[in-house]
């Protein structure tokens, strides 16, 4: 059962006792003795209880108790006092409840229980407790409890002020009893369809939890009663999570980082009690269920995976968008087809940003709907800010061509921005760009892979959009990064099989000098033309740096013709070049490494301020030219490589939108001396000093009580939803 200190407990059963004074009658015997019993002949054993030795007998998933009321020990009698033993197993909770007639102590015997009650004027007291704590909850308030640890078990004591606390259970209370269905409905403001459900016979099989946090349970009795039991990653808390498609027009397949996020995302959730169905192309199923932790959610039934087949591709993102629509077109039709039989279903919709068709899923089965953005808070702003313009008149769209961009980089908060900086999507397709900014309007929440800390300026630019308009309700922004850093997250490939590469660079790195290795990657998704790649060959060939680089091989391509003739061996010894996959979170948090030559998407750039490293900045396409922008000028933790427009795919189109030529070929001579600044200038040791202080907060927003872990919490805690 583990040890129990009997100091501790006694100093619980005295502070039981005295609250027992203030309102039990005064007693005119030392102590009550049951009827028929002679008091001459007690001992020491009938003020012993061993009912607690032994422990709880509990499956995994679930809570157990055992009870020491006046019924199971006499000694109580006249007391006014009453013990629970619960143990809480790894993800299991118990609902809202109160107790009417006593308050409650709990003592933390082992493990960790996140608790807290709310007040007349429903403020929260919540907590997160530890072995040896102590919790008061006072009288009649509604209270909830639960082990939100992914591996370890949980003990408790509680101590009642009463012999007879009573225990009111909210979802048995409000929805098992028989209060009229329109009284629910316009209490809580959810349709017929949602009060039914939680009043439906099949309630032990999938309940919806979108009206109190932890509303119901798979098996709701009271938690008081002896051996009540309840499931971890109880069905009431489920998720589906549909794979996201990549941002990039210029792939065949979905990008690993954009994949690796979203899934990131649902483990995180899983590990917290939230039971979650992660579905994407059938590819990607094999890779992730060979993740060692993953394994262990799936036993425990709180991660479930599902593979899509979608065969056809393209290298058009919006037709992928479309095909995605085809391909889950038969796992929502079943939702619907469940929903008219009248069974549960989905409780909300966490749908990609691109996933447009997401909204009229959400309409049709009557459920919140929230967008994910796998990378920065910049990019959902500025998305939210067109669409804002363009209701306004200030941005146009003419002929298919956007008019009136320059209005954008005049929006507060976006000072420090460059029309040359916006994506290039917003010329080449302003009409799908400016959709999903108002596709925003519809959401409930915008969920970021960042953290408050780093974009606090953006997010408060964000949430004071469309001030004077009291038609228009900005979504509420959850902000959960870093997602991914070298000890938050397993790194694990989803388009590569992971191979001995990253041991055989990690192993390179541990015989180098403490910060002098310049680590270079460009994603997995762009990659530097033959040409280009040999101009950044010579460069680093001149600059008598060490670097360790990463290069992603097509097709078509061997590393051969990215390189001059007999450049390995002639750097052999001060250089590492290799292709595939390697676990850049880990690379990167090396001692050895100084700096970071990246095309700065959104998650490279996270893991490189996770890491405390500064970027030498050379933005490829998509949205990196924003980011490129932010943490040069910004965040100060940058370099920028060229003033070129980074955008390898504009510059084949740019003639024909624009009607310039785009030049985005960078000089030998250029890449050395940015190469030169970060390595060797003070401007590169000002800028690594400015990552490693964001590299501080990055963890101190993931730690216990930090921004991000908090609003994780939040949302296991808040919402019962299916992901998209």
């Amino acid at each position: 059962m583990g040890k129990f200190q009997l100091p501790l407990l006694a100093s619980l059963v005295l502070l039981a006792i005295a609250g027992a004074r203030c309102s039990d009658p005064e007693l005119t015997t030392d102590f009550a003795v049951p009827d028929g019993v002679d008091a001459s002949k007690l001992d020491g054993n009938f003020f012993t209880y061993t009912g607690f030795r032994g422990g709880v007998s509990t499956a995994p998933g679930e809570t157990g108790s055992k009870r020491a009321t006046v019924v199971e020990f006499p000694a109580l009698d006249g007391l006014g006092i009453s013990f629970f033993l619960m143990y809480f197993q790894p993800g299991a909770v118990l609902p809202p409840h109160l107790h009417p007639r006593g308050s409650k102590l709990i003592y933390m015997i082992q493990g960790s229980l996140t608790v807290g009650f709310t007040d007349n004027n429903n403020k929260l007291y919540n907590q997160t407790l530890q072995e040896g704590d102590l919790f008061v909850v006072p009288k009649a308030l509604v209270h909830y409890m639960a082990n939100l640890d992914s591996d370890k078990e949980t003990k408790v004591i509680f101590s009642f002020s009463s012999s007879n606390p009573g225990s009111i259970q909210l979802p048995i209370n409000l929805f098992g009893s028989n209060i009229p269905s329109k009284v629910l409905e316009k209490s809580f403001g959810v349709s017929s369809r949602v009060i039914s459900q939680l009043q439906s016979p099949h309630k032990d099989q999938r309940l919806l939890a979108d009206i109190v946090m932890f509303l119901g349970h798979h098996h709701i009795q009271n938690p008081y009663a002896s051996n009540y039991q309840t499931h971890c990653c109880d069905p009431t808390f489920e998720i589906h999570l549909y794979g996201n498609l990549s941002s990039f027009t210029a792939v065949k397949r979905l990008g690993q980082a954009h994949i690796a996020t979203s899934f990131r995302l649902a483990k995180a959730l899983a590990e917290r009690g939230v039971t979650v169905t992660f579905a994407t192309r059938q590819e990607y199923i094999l890779s992730i269920k060979s993740i060692q932790s993953v394994e262990k959610l799936q036993k425990k039934k709180c991660l479930n995976l599902v593979g899509v087949a979608d065969h056809e591709d393209s290298s058009n993102l919006f037709e992928k968008v479309k095909r995605m629509k085809l391909a889950f077109q038969p796992y929502f039709q079943e939702l619907l087809n469940n929903q008219r039989k009248g069974l549960p279903g989905p409780t909300c919709i966490m749908a990609d940003r691109f996933l447009l068709w997401t909204k009229d899923i959400a309409e049709e089965l009557e459920i919140p709907r929230y967008v994910f953005f796998s990378n920065c808070a910049l990019e959902a702003r500025l998305r939210q800010a067109g669409h804002e313009l363009q209701a306004k008149g200030k941005l146009r769209i003419v002929d298919g061509k956007a008019q009136g961009l320059e209005e954008l980089v005049k929006v507060p908060g976006f000072e420090f921005m460059r029309v040359k900086d916006l994506p290039w999507f917003m010329w080449a397709h302003p009409e799908e760009y400016l959709a999903v900014g108002e596709s925003l309007l519809g959401a409930e929440g915008v969920i970021l892979n960042t953290f408050s800390e780093l974009e606090d300026s953006v997010i408060r630019s964000f949430q004071n959009a469309w001030l004077g308009d009291p038609e228009v309700k900005v979504p509420k922004v959850f902000c959960v990064g870093p997602l991914s850093t070298a000890t938050s997250c397993e790194d694990f490939s989803i388009v590569d099989a992971p191979n001995d590469t990253g041991k055989h660079c990690l192993n390179w790195l541990d015989n180098r000098s403490p910060a002098s290795v310049l680590y270079i990657c460009f994603g997995t998704v762009f990659r530097l033309d033959a040409k280009q790649a040999q101009e950044l060959a010579l460069a680093l060939e001149n600059s008598q740096q060490s670097f360790l680089w990463v290069v992603p091989l097509s097709e078509r391509n061997t590393l051969q013709d990215y390189l001059p003739a007999d450049y390995e061996e002639r750097l052999s010894g001060r250089a590492m070049i290799v292709t595939g996959w390697v676990p850049q979170a880990q690379l990167l948090a090396h001692k050895a490494i100084f700096g970071f030559l990246s095309h700065c998407g959104w998650s490279s750039t996270l893991e490189s301020i996770s890491a405390g490293v500064p970027i030498l900045a050379w933005p490829l396409s998509a949205d990196q030219n924003l980011t490129c922008r932010y943490v040069v000028s910004v965040l100060r933790i940058a370099i920028e490589m060229t003033d070129k427009r980074g955008d390898v795919l504009f510059a084949s189109i740019a003639e024909e939108v624009t009607g310039q030529e785009l030049d985005v070929f960078v000089e030998q001579s250029d890449i050395e001396r940015a190469i030169n600044l970060l390595m060797v200038e003070q401007q590169g040791q000002d800028k690594r000093a400015r990552a490693q202080q964001l590299k501080r907060k990055a963890t101190a927003a993931i730690a216990v009580n930090g921004s991000s872990y908090a609003t994780l919490q939040e949302l296991a805690e808040l919402m019962n939803m299916y992901i998209v």
